[in-house]
């Protein structure tokens, strides 16, 4: 399956795999776990977005912090908040212990972070997120030839 966001299937298969272990051990269909992916994404960065603390267990907290570098912009006068997220001891672990030593991580993560930097121009709020999750969502329904993942059953 394609999905938006995704450069080269490449890109994309630790995430499927990610969606082949969940369906497997879910009983459920790829189709119904990106939904459900893409709806919890969209609700994660909604409350995050708020001002809420979210809290996964086992794999840690995402919450809005102040980023004490730039505390203000200039064009508003607000302060900047950024997400930031703490991964829980057990996952921290588990990566240090048991993941090869690689440079891939460093570099798909500074990459990221090239191309999704923070420029905090606007200062409003907008609904980017949901964009990507609405997308995610209308490319499972164009691949089932129209039929809505959570309610055409599993394939």
């Amino acid at each position: 399956m394609t999905l938006p966001g995704f450069p080269t299937a490449e890109a994309a298969e630790t995430f499927n795999s990610v969606v082949d272990t969940v369906a497997r051990r879910s009983g459920i269909s790829r189709y119904e776990v990106i939904t459900l992916l893409s709806y919890a994404v969209e609700a994660a960065v909604d409350e995050v977005s708020r001002g809420n603390v979210l809290r996964v267990p086992g794999l840690g907290v995402v919450a809005a912090w102040k980023d004490e570098r730039r505390s203000v912009v200039r064009k508003h006068g607000r302060p900047i908040m950024r997400p930031v997220f703490s991964p829980a001891r057990s996952f921290r672990s588990q990566v240090a212990l048991c993941a090869p030593i690689s440079a891939k991580g460093k570099n798909a993560i500074d990459r990221h972070r090239s191309n999704h930097s923070s420029r905090v121009a606007s200062g409003e709020c907008r609904s980017r997120a949901s964009t990507t999750a609405e997308a995610i969502r209308q490319s499972i329904r164009k691949q089932l030839g129209g039929i809505d993942a959570m309610e055409g059953g599993s394939r």
